[in-house]
């Protein structure tokens, strides 16, 4: 669901290792809202379905999520681990930010290991 992204319209993406995650929610929210109250909106619940999205509960929530996350630790991969040596990301800030997908999928969460592992044998990723 493309809902996810509405809020980040206005505030923007924010990084997936930021230290001002929290943050983002609430600018989002507001990006959610504004949108919802414009006359040409045909979507009637938006606000109530972006906060389903993101409340992460239902299994399209759960998968979106798992999609989602995955998509930047792709790019990472395909560019050799740019972003996370541009950051000085840590193996162990990648493994925090995907534990979860370990409870929603054992075989994708299996590849992933196995990619992170890579990354770090390729040095990539700083596996310290």
């Amino acid at each position: 669901s493309l809902l996810h992204d509405l809020g980040e319209i206005e505030a923007g993406d924010t990084y997936l290792y930021s230290t001002n995650r929290s943050d983002a929610h609430i600018e989002e929210r507001k990006c959610v809202v504004k949108i919802a109250l414009h006359p040409g909106n045909p979507i009637g619940n938006i606000i109530g379905l972006w906060e389903e999205q993101e409340a992460g509960k239902s299994k399209e929530a759960k998968l979106l999520k798992v999609i989602d996350r995955l998509l930047p630790f792709l790019h990472n991969i395909a560019s050799e681990g740019r972003s996370w040596q541009d950051n000085g990301i840590h193996k162990d800030q990648v493994l925090k930010m995907h534990q979860f997908i370990e409870d929603e999928n054992h075989e994708i969460y299996g590849w992933f290991i196995s990619k992170v592992e890579y990354a770090v044998e390729q040095g990539w990723l700083n596996g310290s």
